[in-house]
């Protein structure tokens, strides 16, 4: 799963660093293939990065729906993703989907605080810099959730309801 997650990263500077626009189609789909296949061996962080490219169209069709689709996958894996409920969470509270739901966004939000520290997908990563990085890497989406969830409880102290407004 490693493997196939370094392959897609590495796609997919190429594809933002290429200058021929067909290079970077063609690395594109290379990252898609990589990561789909790291999603069928059951890697959340491939479902996340899939969710991202269905979410903006690189290396597949643009499909917000599918997006949101993998995103709640991944957000189940192993009791949940820390990125995969923040995606989760933004995606919802935004008008990307086709209703908003701030309920089922905090819900969201509030599932990837409580999410453990993934140390690796595969075994004989466990150990150095790696599960040092992915430690960090669920520590920052953690401390991003916990920025979010307090600006937004911020906002709804400041705005007052409809029946104020009414008055």
């Amino acid at each position: 799963v490693d493997a196939l997650m370094s392959l897609a990263d590495r796609a997919l500077r190429a594809a933002s660093a290429a200058e021929d626009p067909g290079d970077a189609v063609l690395a594109r789909a290379n990252a898609w293939q990589s990561l789909s296949e790291a999603a069928r061996l059951g890697s959340a962080d491939a479902l996340v990065g899939m969710a991202e490219c269905l979410f903006q169209g690189q290396g597949t069709v643009c499909n917000r729906p599918a997006s949101l689709r993998m995103l709640r996958r991944a957000s189940a894996l192993d009791g949940g993703r820390a990125a995969a409920s923040m995606w989760l969470g933004d995606f919802l509270r935004s008008q990307w989907g086709n209703d908003p739901n701030p309920e089922e966004a905090d819900a969201a939000y509030m599932s990837g605080l409580q999410c453990g520290v993934v140390e690796s997908e595969c075994g004989p990563y466990t150990f150095g810099l790696r599960r040092k990085l992915r430690r960090e890497a669920d520590l920052s989406v953690q401390t991003e959730i916990c920025y979010r969830l307090a600006t937004l409880a911020t906002r709804n102290l400041n705005t007052p309801n409809r029946q104020t407004i009414r008055k």
